[in-house]
């Protein structure tokens, strides 16, 4: 359902069998990301994860994580990354992931990455551009 400006492949990640796909301009700004599946050496969208919430100013898909059956999509308003949980046949929204004081984190979900059971979220814009990491178990 790709549209002319939706952004599609700003991030992929990628695991057997499965491949995921930013499209952050996706139906105007909300943002959005394609699933796929591989079926032989045909690769099939399987569903478009969107954000749950129009607060959320959507998905950015700039970065996303991906770490066994884990998937971590940053939101537009740089406040809170989604954590969806994969079932064996569709991804859920199991929750939403803020920092302790979100008053202080001007780009919560500038970067995501999975270390093992740990999922590490970046803040390059706390404290005037000084940065952090955020770590959640």
């Amino acid at each position: 359902d790709g549209e002319q400006g939706d952004a599609f492949g700003t991030s992929i990640a990628l695991t057997e069998g499965m491949v995921f796909i930013g499209a952050p301009k996706r139906k105007s700004g909300k943002g959005g990301v394609y699933v796929y599946t591989v079926s032989g050496s045909i690769w099939i969208e399987q569903e478009i994860l969107e954000p749950q919430s129009l607060l959320s100013g959507g998905f950015t898909g700039q970065t996303l994580a991906l770490c066994d059956n884990w998937l971590a999509v940053p939101f537009k308003n740089w406040k809170a990354v989604a954590l969806y949980s994969y079932s064996g046949t569709s991804f859920k929204l199991d929750r939403t992931i803020q920092p302790e004081d979100p008053t202080t984190s001007s780009s919560f979900g500038s970067s995501v990455v999975f270390n093992g059971t740990k999922l590490l979220v970046g803040d390059s814009g706390f404290d005037s551009d000084k940065g952090r990491i955020h770590i959640f178990e």
